[in-house]
């Protein structure tokens, strides 16, 4: 089990938002939505419209859409879409995985992904 800022700190948050890749700062404390909050944006609006993810401590990419945390046909394509975006501002290996969706879990224990695409090299 992982205390929730330990493990805000140990990942790079993104979000796709009015057609622009954003990241927030390495070791942020911060979840989406008080990320959301400090830019000033309708958090909720953008945790239910817009694509969001982060890369892992171990490099690994997951993405997402909702408080439920789901994929769908219009978030994948989003995803992939705005993928070499993602790349240039994050170094992203080859070798990382990319995982869509989350099953969501207590706090604190592993989220298992819903879906699993491959490497992140099979699609740059």
């Amino acid at each position: 089990m992982v205390p929730e800022e330990e493990f805000h700190k140990s990942r790079r948050m993104f979000v796709f938002h009015t057609g622009r890749v954003f990241v927030a700062e390495k070791k942020s404390p911060l979840s989406h939505k008080e990320w959301f909050e400090s830019l000033e944006w309708d958090s909720e609006k953008v945790i239910e419209n817009n694509v969001r993810g982060f890369v892992s401590w171990k490099g690994d990419v997951y993405f997402y859409k909702g408080t439920d945390f789901h994929v769908d046909k219009e978030s994948e394509w989003e995803f992939f879409e705005f993928l070499p975006v993602l790349a240039e501002k994050i170094n992203i290996s080859k070798k990382a995985r990319i995982y869509g969706g989350l099953e969501k879990a207590n706090i604190g224990w592993q989220w298992n992904p819903l879906k699993k695409y491959g490497l992140f090299g099979d699609f740059v």
